[in-house]
């Protein structure tokens, strides 16, 4: 079927989905083939304000703003462990080194309660703000009680699982936990997306201003051109056809995503019609982001990508891969 605004109301009109309340005012999606937690359903985080070295942090409702940070901003994105282990020291220094302002945890925080927490508990030793977002691979509560674990946790971590836009000068992030009717949740209480979450989303965003938006979510979405983010080197397209019509919605062209670990660190731009070199500014930038720890990812043409993280660039040019730590 073609990408088009009439996707949505067809998908609706299926009627193939029945929802239940579950802890959280998260729902239970319960008659799928795997069902799953509708983590942006999620009861919003508390308000509250911190200060992060440079960054000012506002949390209000569904809104983060974050301030203090100077132009250009450096962002260290990457997925967590997932079923590996915390990352090592030597991954850690790495991450100081590189200098980000902020980093962006996409999915994985750790498959276990000891893994999460260990991770956490490390993140916040960096020193920039941290933003996470749930996968598929993740319960909320699992990453709730992690950042609790660390003390001064929910001042230096945030969990962006259940916000709406993340504000960052005349930038906007936009996280969208889990993936499209959970396809790849490992169970119940773990995150997925509907397609009405989505519409909230579009409809509590709308189209968009005067400033740019970004997609940072789990699963990346579909494109049409012939190498989209989450297209194989075969063609198939395993990204989301409704993620893809959120972003047309809000006017969110480019994006960091974690999912398909098959298209890792294959930066693209012009909507799919061509692959983007390192330190190549690109309004519409979209690229999976590397595992932080573990095994190395394996791409659908056999080569590998190790454990590492991206580090990119956001400037009024747009979104720039400056370099992959850890290749």
């Amino acid at each position: 079927m073609a990408l088009s605004r009439i996707h949505w109301p067809f998908l609706a009109g299926l009627g193939l989905l029945a929802v239940a309340a579950c802890g959280r005012g998260g729902a239970r999606v319960t008659e799928t083939a795997t069902p799953y937690l509708r983590c942006l359903a999620l009861d919003p985080p508390k308000a509250r304000q911190a200060q992060v070295g440079p960054a000012k942090l506002s949390l209000e409702e569904r809104r983060l703003t974050i301030e203090g940070l100077e132009p250009p901003l450096r962002l260290a994105a990457f997925s967590g462990p997932g079923f590996g282990g915390p990352p090592a020291a030597a991954q850690l220094e790495a991450l100081k080194a590189a200098e980000a302002q902020l980093i962006l945890v996409l999915g994985g925080l750790g498959d276990e309660q000891t893994t999460a927490d260990a991770t956490a508990a490390a993140l916040a030793t960096l020193g920039p703000p941290v933003l996470v977002v749930a996968g598929g691979r993740d319960q909320p509560e699992r990453i709730e009680r992690a950042i609790d674990s660390v003390a001064g946790g929910g001042e230096r971590i945030i969990d962006a699982t259940a916000l709406r836009s993340i504000d960052i000068g005349s930038d906007t992030l936009i996280p969208v936990a889990g993936a499209s009717e959970g396809r790849y949740a490992l169970g119940p209480k773990h995150c997925g997306h509907g397609l009405d979450d989505l519409k909230d989303i579009a409809g509590e965003l709308g189209a968009g201003g005067l400033g740019r938006r970004w997609l940072i979510a789990w699963h990346a979405p579909g494109q049409s051109g012939p190498r989209g983010v989450a297209r194989t080197e075969a063609g198939l397209d395993l990204g989301s056809a409704d993620l893809a019509e959120l972003g047309r919605r809000v006017g969110a062209a480019g994006g960091l995503f974690a999912w398909p670990a098959v298209q890792a660190v294959r930066p693209t731009a012009d909507g799919g019609g061509r692959r983007v070199g390192v330190d190549v500014p690109a309004p519409d930038l979209r690229l999976v982001v590397p595992r932080l720890s573990g095994v190395a990812l394996e791409r659908d043409d056999g080569s590998q990508v190790l454990p590492g993280f991206a580090l990119l660039r956001l400037d009024h040019k747009g979104l720039r891969l400056v370099s992959v730590v850890g290749q």
